[in-house]
């Protein structure tokens, strides 16, 4: 199973952003990477965004786990158009 540095804005709409890269073979190897990492972290964000970007959290997730969130977040939107 693979983990993914997640993050979940502050926003309206919820906004995720997922680095894809790089994945984690553990839980605890992809938290230590992203505290060591977390002002490369800030500059990928700006990048993406072009602006800073209201942070509400961080965190390390499992494939498994964020593809049921998205596939809820997916049937969610279907059922609310």
């Amino acid at each position: 199973m693979k983990w993914f540095v997640v993050i979940i804005f502050n926003t309206i709409a919820g906004d995720i952003f997922i680095f894809h890269e790089p994945a984690f073979d553990d839980r605890k190897t992809c938290l230590v990477t992203l505290w060591e990492s977390r002002e490369a972290v800030k500059r990928k964000l700006l990048e993406e965004y072009g602006e800073p970007m209201p942070i509400e959290s961080i965190n390390c997730l499992s494939e498994e786990v964020i593809k049921k969130v998205l596939k809820n977040e997916m049937v969610d939107s279907v059922n609310h158009t």
